[in-house]
């Protein structure tokens, strides 16, 4: 199921903008998908920047909305039940609870996130909402190299009063560690938890965060810039110590990371269909070591997180080829057509076929 997130066209800003205007933008810009594209559990974004509106009312007849915003795209859908599923992006994700309150799953963990909550994701990290709870959050996806440019340029602010953050901030030392470290195959976030229920800079984030939307909408010369200066604010609000209490986070140890990461790519390379006991030939550790990362990692052993990815190409393969179910079952090496039948349909609650259908692209 593709990663779209939810509100209703309107709800965002309170009236700041119109459902015309909405409509005007759905005339002007592509509605392709294709902004937000998925291979192996990573959302793509080429795009240096885009916004994910979600919303999710698990009372609701259609329980969840999205919407996805970057520039040249708009793209808005709706599903009557929540489907979430465990990813990571290609970019980092800054994740901002509107309202109500997130379970939001982090790897192996489960964290709860009240309203006015954040967390700043790198690209290793695993996650995945969960649909325990009505909820309203607004994700801004960066590229590297947009963060790379906001965090070289603060580095030469002329401006020294303008500097986005202080000194040994956790954002700082997060950010240089990401972008001008050596450390990258860490599975490392922040999270940003305010210090009241409701801030003094709540207002402010509202109007950054309707401000970026309505840029998306009705782009105006000079709105790049405009728009980087909304990042920036944004990002110095998070490093105001009294607003909010930061938490950065590093799942498992660097070593750890990298087999991790290197049993990742052999699962992926061989679409999922890969065993413990050839993974075990290639990395040189034994099985239990490599299930227990995995499970550090997921939460799931080796098993099954070889068949999640297996499942995944399937769920890709049928959307974007015209094999046959029995080609792709063939194709990715299941032996037994009826297991295939059975776990694809209990990971996406639909059949193979049903899964065709709903999300091929006409």
């Amino acid at each position: 199921m593709g990663y779209y997130c939810f509100i209703t066209d309107d709800s965002f800003a309170e009236g700041r903008f119109s459902r015309s205007d909405i409509e005007q933008s759905r005339r002007d810009r592509s509605l392709s998908a294709s902004n937000l594209s998925t291979y192996g559990g990573v959302y793509q974004t080429p795009a240096p920047f885009q916004i994910i509106l979600m919303s999710l009312d698990p009372s609701a007849h259609v329980q969840t909305q999205v919407t996805v915003m970057s520039p040249g795209n708009y793209n808005y859908v709706e599903f009557e039940k929540a489907f979430f599923e465990m990813h990571r992006h290609n970019t980092f994700e800054l994740v901002y609870i509107r309202e109500g309150t997130l379970y939001h799953r982090i790897e192996s963990e489960r964290h709860i996130y009240p309203a006015g909550s954040f967390l700043l994701l790198n690209r290793n990290v695993r996650h995945s909402e969960e649909a325990d709870s009505a909820f309203s959050t607004v994700s801004l996806s960066l590229s590297a190299d947009y963060f790379k440019a906001l965090l070289l340029e603060d580095r030469d602010q002329v401006f020294k009063a303008g500097r986005l953050w202080g000194d040994n901030t956790d954002l700082q030392e997060f950010l240089s560690a990401e972008l001008l470290g050596a450390g990258k195959v860490g599975k490392n976030y922040v999270d940003f938890i305010p210090l009241r229920p409701y801030s003094e800079g709540e207002d402010t984030i509202q109007e950054l965060f309707e401000q970026m939307t309505m840029i998306m909408l009705a782009p105006k010369p000079g709105d790049v810039f405009t728009f980087r200066a909304l990042i920036c604010k944004l990002l110095n609000l998070l490093c105001r110590r009294e607003l909010f209490t930061t938490r950065p986070i590093s799942l498992g140890t660097e070593a750890e990371s990298r087999i991790f990461s290197e049993i990742t790519h052999l699962i992926e390379e061989s679409d999922g269909r890969i065993s413990r006991e050839l993974l075990v030939e290639k990395l040189r550790y034994s099985g239990s070591y490599l299930n227990r990362v995995v499970q550090t990692f997921t939460g799931m052993n080796i098993t099954q997180y070889a068949l999640h990815h297996a499942l995944e190409r399937a769920a890709w393969l049928l959307v974007n080829t015209d094999d046959t179910i029995t080609e792709i079952v063939a194709e990715l090496g299941f032996s037994n057509r009826s297991y295939f039948y059975t776990e694809f349909q209990k990971h996406y609650e639909l059949t193979p076929r049903e899964y065709r259908l709903r999300n091929r692209k006409e």
